[in-house]
């Protein structure tokens, strides 16, 4: 189980640093493109990655049990001690 918690930690570590924070800040990037009317295809452009960005990190960011998103309520846990789906630990604490 200590394992398991572990390497859910590396993911959202991961997942937070290399793949949340970047679209983010594409996504902003392509809101001030668009706001000082860059050419078209680089607004698009800007958008796609940042959409792209999210959908993948969407899809690796999952309990490592039963592979459903961790969520606390109606929204994304992105630092969830259980699982809110099937209670596995996904913070282990010594």
């Amino acid at each position: 189980m200590r394992l398991r918690a572990l390497k859910f930690q590396e993911r959202r570590k991961w997942f937070i640093g290399r793949l949340h924070v970047p679209s983010i800040i594409l996504l902003l990037i392509a809101v001030l493109a668009l706001l000082l009317k860059a050419r078209d295809w680089l607004t698009y452009l800007l958008f796609g990655a940042s959409i792209a960005l999210g959908i993948f990190g969407e899809l690796t960011y999952r309990c490592p049990v039963c592979r459903r998103i961790p969520t606390v309520g109606e929204g994304l846990d992105l630092n969830p001690e259980v699982c809110g789906h099937c209670g596995t630990i996904l913070k282990w604490r010594d």
